[in-house]
């Protein structure tokens, strides 16, 4: 399936995409542990979610959804309709992932540094889509930094 001119999961090298997911997914999971002030933060919503419901939203749904409207429709549109270049429709794309996150988290955690946080995630899965040209590197990096982020939220820190 061609979605906005990047495949979506029917790629024969769908195991180098996976690979590459998961490698920059456990990379953001070290960077976070060696820059702790600058992660993207969990939405409010979360605390209202039994820990199943949590990790299917958060980690699982998330990233689906936001890497398929943010990568792929956002990306696509500026890129195929809008006819702009495609670098600033990344950075536009990136931008408004950090925006929307600033929306779902509120504006306290900018001062942790979570919105730098969301723009390199936002930029890094634009490159990786671009690189790969398919959704599901981005994908599966997304859903693992979330997961990581709601194991630390739920195990260490206790909420």
């Amino acid at each position: 399936m061609v979605f906005f001119g990047i495949e979506l999961f029917d790629r024969s090298d769908w195991k180098k995409d996976v690979l590459v997911g998961v490698l920059i997914g456990a990379g953001f999971v070290v960077a976070n542990f060696l820059v702790p002030a600058i992660a993207i933060g969990m939405p409010s919503l979360s605390l209202s979610l039994g820990d199943l419901s949590r990790w299917l939203v958060i980690g699982l749904i998330a990233p689906v959804v936001e890497e398929i409207l943010f990568r792929g429709a956002l990306v696509g549109f500026l890129t195929n309709w809008k006819k702009m270049p495609l670098i600033l429709a990344g950075v536009i794309s990136a931008a408004a992932f950090t925006v929307y996150h600033l929306a779902a988290y509120g504006a306290s955690l900018a001062v942790a540094g979570a919105y730098l946080g969301a723009l390199i995630f936002g930029l890094l899965a634009f490159f990786i889509t671009k690189w790969r040209n398919n959704l599901l590197p981005a994908i599966i990096m997304h859903s693992i930094f979330n997961s990581y982020l709601l194991f630390k939220m739920v195990v260490v820190i206790g909420i």
